[in-house]
Parts: structure tokens; C-alpha cells; sequence
């Protein structure tokens, strides 16, 4: 039986943050006491990446703007507001980094591929891995509360690129894990419209 399809109440942007010290580093970084410190923000070529997404995305002042807490995405969200004009940036955990348990601070390229071979094969990574399903699912509770206080609003989500691609997949009603690449993966500071119509019920 086909999932039912839902007609979103507002438009609905996600972007990535842009160039953080921990994308140099190649290092995994998703636990939030790690996160949320300055140290692991933008850099200053990320910055410059997110005041060039912003002057071009058209994004209007009137646009809510909700941010993951750690630092590189709260960066993002901030330079991204202050460019368009926009009121205060709202955070929201919902939106945090995919956590990775037992393989923070490890080599980003060899953990990360070694998840998603997992992901895709229907294989649980285990070692306090987040599923994406869940990932899914928390930052799917955000966009219910956010359906159920507003209509008619241009909402940009900024958040991680784990969190952005299971929402995505989500989003189209498909396994965010199975599915993995259905979407393809958001480069640093990239800002993408989703569909009008959600595929995947509201929880």
C-alpha cells in the first residue's frame, strides 16, 4: 500500500554548513559536548563559503532560520541570517550531527564510508552508531512542530550532512539508510529546496 503523501503548509530549504576545522582535520566530530565548542566552527574559507550561499540563495528577511547547536552549523546559521536579513536563528537539537558513538575524532573518509557500506547493506554499524532511521525520524518530529505553528513561511534548516541526506531520502517516502544515495549528498554551504510534497507521514 503507498505511503501517503503529504502537501508540506511551508517551504522548506535545507543547507549544510559550510567548511568547518574538523572537515581539515578529517576527523569525525558528532558527540555535542565536542560540537557545540567554538573551536570546532568554520573556518574562514567555510565562512566565506556561507556569506556566498546566503548573498545568492534569494532567501527572503521574513525566512525562519532553525541550526543545529554544534558550532559549525550555529556559524552557519548565523552569518546566513545576518546576509538575508532574517530574525533571530532558533536552535534545535532535532538537527544535530548523526552521532557516531565509539568513532569520534576517528579518520572521517575510512569511518564514514565504513557506516555507509553498513547503512546500505542493511547491516546495523553497531558501536553506538545513531541509525539513520532515527536521524530521520527526530528531525521529522522538528518539521511537524514547525507544520503545526505555522503556514505559508520560508523555513531554511541548517544542520549536518549525515542528518541533511537521511532527511532527504526520508523526505521521498524511501529508507534513509537502504536508500542513502537517493539524494544526492549536500557539498559545504549548499542550501536545497525540498519537494512541496513530503512522501514520508509526519510522525
Amino acid at each position: 500500500m503507498p505511503k501517503p503523501a503529504y502537501n508540506v503548509r511551508n517551504t522548506y530549504y535545507v543547507m549544510r554548513h559550510g567548511q568547518s576545522t574538523a572537515n581539515v582535520q578529517g576527523i569525525v566530530l558528532s558527540w555535542p559536548e565536542h560540537g557545540v565548542r567554538p573551536g570546532y566552527g568554520l573556518t574562514a574559507h567555510g565562512r566565506q563559503q556561507v556569506e556566498q550561499a546566503a548573498r545568492e540563495s534569494g532567501l527572503p528577511a521574513s525566512t525562519l532560520v532553525y541550526s543545529s547547536d554544534f558550532a559549525r552549523a550555529y556559524q552557519t546559521a548565523m552569518i546566513t541570517q545576518h546576509m538575508i536579513g532574517a530574525e533571530a536563528v532558533t536552535v534545535a537539537s532535532e538537527l544535530r550531527e548523526r552521532y557516531f558513538g565509539e568513532l569520534e575524532f576517528a579518520e572521517a573518509k575510512t569511518a564514514y564510508q565504513d557506516v555507509w557500506r553498513a547503512d546500505t547493506s542493511g547491516q546495523a554499524y553497531g558501536h553506538g552508531v545513531e541509525p539513520l532511521s532515527q536521524v530521520a525520524a527526530r528531525v521529522m518530529r522538528l518539521v511537524q512542530s514547525i507544520e503545526q505553528h505555522y503556514t505559508g513561511k520560508t523555513v531554511l534548516l541548517v544542520s549536518h550532512g549525515d542528518t541533511l541526506q537521511a532527511l532527504q531520502v526520508a523526505w521521498q517516502g524511501r529508507d534513509p539508510a537502504r536508500d542513502y544515495y537517493a539524494a544526492a549528498p549536500l557539498a559545504n554551504a549548499q542550501i536545497v529546496k525540498l519537494p512541496s510534497v513530503c512522501q514520508a507521514p509526519l510522525p
